[in-house]
C-alpha cells in the first residue's frame, strides 16, 4: 500500500515540476521575437517583419560598433540592429535575454547592444552581441524573447 501511495505522490511531483517549467518555457521555434514590456503588455515580431526593418549601415561612425563588424562579419550575418529599435524606448534598467534554448542573459548598464540576424541554411536567427565586452563572453545565439527589466 505504501508503495502505491509513493509511487503517486513521485508521478504528480513530476507533472508539477513539468508544468512549472513549462510555463518558463520561450517560444522554441524562433520564428518570433517576443518582447515583453514595463506594463506587461508582450509584442511579438515576425522574422519576416525583421527582415524588413533597417539594419546599422557600415562604415559606421562609432569606432566600437565598426569593430565588431569588421571581427564578427560573415556570410551568415545578414543585418545589425540596435537593441533600441525592437524596444521602442529607453526608460529600463537592464534587458533580459532569452534563447530558444532556455538560456538567459540579464544586461546592465551597457551603452551598446547589438541584434545581429543571421541566416543558417533556409532559417534566420538572432544573436545578442555586446560589442564593448573586452572579453566577448556576453552573448547569446537563437534569441526569441526580450523581457524589458524595470527601473
Amino acid at each position: 500500500m505504501n508503495k502505491k501511495i509513493i509511487f503517486w505522490v513521485i508521478i504528480a511531483v513530476l507533472i508539477t515540476v513539468i508544468a512549472v517549467l513549462l510555463q518558463f518555457t520561450p517560444d522554441i521555434d524562433g520564428s518570433t521575437l517576443v518582447i515583453e514590456k514595463k506594463d506587461g503588455e508582450t509584442v511579438e515580431m515576425a522574422m519576416e517583419d525583421i527582415l524588413r526593418l533597417e539594419g546599422i549601415t557600415f562604415p559606421t561612425a562609432d569606432p566600437v560598433i565598426s569593430q565588431f563588424y569588421e571581427k564578427y562579419k560573415k556570410d551568415s550575418l545578414v543585418k545589425v540592429f540596435y537593441v533600441q529599435q525592437f524596444l521602442h524606448t529607453e526608460d529600463f534598467a537592464g534587458l533580459i535575454f532569452h534563447s530558444t534554448d532556455g538560456a538567459r542573459v540579464l544586461i546592465e548598464n551597457e551603452p551598446i547592444i547589438l541584434i545581429t540576424l543571421e541566416k543558417q541554411n533556409k532559417d534566420y536567427s538572432l544573436r545578442l552581441i555586446i560589442p564593448g565586452d573586452s572579453f566577448s563572453q556576453r552573448w547569446l545565439k537563437n534569441v526569441c524573447r526580450i523581457t524589458i527589466h524595470e527601473n
